[in-house]
């Protein structure tokens, strides 16, 4: 497919120029959309870089966009960084950053802290802060400020030069605009009883089972390990990059 972005006064120059060539192109029946093909599965490994800090992610598998559970999740994902992951990884963990994202896209949901001394606690921090979502450790006014800060997203305004990709993602991806609509109104109406229900039914009982990647220096990895098994956990596989 071409997919042009223009007004109508270019438009008209480039009709009356005959698209400088690109109209006399031959066509062919262009391929059917497909889903994106699923990931292989991996199972969790430290991989060596040359770096004294890590870098660290976690993913599980959830639900995708057109799902009645997808706009919770996000809401859900913004309330564990700003009511648990900023305060556990960078405040306490010491690491630059870290946090969660819903990815209704690609329908999974992921864990990740960057430039983070402290592996062993991050992944504990990642467990706490699903625990304080369960225990119902937030108020109203976060889960607004959730809300807005996605709505933010969602509202945002589109530049004029990326208008005619965007729009041809969303009709690829049968997300016209009724669907965002829908998105939109579900993601306003979240509670906090739906929060804490799509997190005790899509997250938290997949979290232990989560492959984990983390890259970082070989001695950090070599003593998180040492902490992990102490701890009576399974150490990271380690491999070079």
């Amino acid at each position: 497919h071409l997919v042009l972005t223009c007004d109508r006064e270019m438009y008209d120059i480039l009709k009356k120029e005959h698209f400088y060539g690109l109209d006399t192109l031959p066509t062919k029946e262009s391929f059917p959309w497909k889903e994106p093909i699923q990931a292989q599965s991996v199972s969790s490994q430290g991989r060596i870089i040359a770096s004294p800090v890590a870098f660290t992610g976690k993913a599980l598998e959830t639900v995708s966009y057109t799902h009645p559970d997808a706009p919770a999740l996000t809401v859900a994902a913004n309330l564990l960084d700003n009511c648990f992951l900023h305060r556990l990884v960078r405040e306490q963990g010491g690491a630059y950053g870290g946090g969660a994202s819903s990815n209704t896209l690609s329908g999974s949901f992921t864990f990740y802290a960057y430039r983070d001394p402290n592996i062993v606690n991050t992944l504990a921090a990642f467990q706490e802060a699903i625990d304080g979502i369960l225990a119902g450790e937030f108020d109203d006014q976060d889960i607004e400020e959730a809300k807005l800060e996605k709505v933010q997203g969602l509202d945002s305004p589109l530049s004029p030069g990326s208008r005619g990709d965007i729009a041809y993602e969303w009709w690829k991806q049968n997300r016209e605009r009724a669907c965002r609509q829908a998105f939109r109104e579900r993601l306003l109406a979240v509670d906090k009883e739906e929060v804490i229900r799509v997190i005790r039914e899509h997250v938290a009982p997949k979290l232990p089972a989560s492959a984990t990647v983390v890259f970082a220096g070989k001695e950090l990895l070599e003593m998180e390990n040492a902490k992990l098994l102490a701890n009576g956990n399974s150490p990271l596989i380690m491999e070079s990059v």
